[in-house]
């Protein structure tokens, strides 16, 4: 199977169990060799926290750190390359 990169709200949407993710979608997901999110929805996430557009149980970084390692999904790091 392929690997898959996660944009932000797809991210926000796995980890809150969120029904914009169709079936179709979290079986690719399950299904995936490797499933990443870029760094820069670390940024986003605590960018919509901070504005409060998006609810959280806990400040934005642990919760970024928690849903990815819950899962299973590995950071690609930002680089300027």
């Amino acid at each position: 199977m392929e690997s898959l990169l996660l944009d932000t709200c797809a991210l926000v949407w796995l980890a809150k169990g969120d029904r914009h993710l169709s079936k179709r979608t979290l079986q690719l997901i399950d299904r995936a060799s490797s499933v990443f999110v870029s760094s820069i929805s670390a940024w986003e996430i605590a960018w919509k926290y901070q504005n409060g557009d998006l609810d959280l149980p806990c400040d934005p970084l642990r919760w970024f750190r928690g849903a990815i390692v819950q899962h299973h999904v590995s950071e690609l790091p930002l680089d300027s390359e």
